[in-house]
């Protein structure tokens, strides 16, 4: 079963979701996403994604709203620009700059 509904199954067990790009799934839960990096994934029935990510905490998606991210600790929201080259960056709106992914 995918990680997210839809997603097409790639070489070496990475899977590709037309709205959310590609990640690796893992046994344990974790995925890793090629711009997010390790996140820890919960869907609900209604496809709502919530992710957790280390550098900041619980972040909800859903493919209406993708590549934004709302981040419940914060009550904020982050845009995610996706890598074409080099790291991909996270906009922060709140404080209106960019942050490079750790991955």
């Amino acid at each position: 079963i995918s990680f997210i509904s839809n997603a097409k199954k790639l070489d070496g067990g990475w899977e590709s979701s037309e709205w959310f790009g590609d990640y690796l799934p893992n046994a344990n839960g974790w995925i890793y996403h090629i711009d997010l990096g390790w996140c820890f994934p919960v869907i609900d029935s209604q496809q709502n994604h919530w992710l957790w990510l280390e550098e900041y905490g619980w972040v909800w998606t859903t493919p209406s709203v993708w590549p934004y991210l709302y981040r419940n600790d914060t009550s904020s929201w982050i845009y995610l620009l996706q890598r074409k080259s080099g790291p991909a960056l996270i906009f922060d709106r709140t404080y209106e700059h960019f942050l490079p992914i750790h991955k």
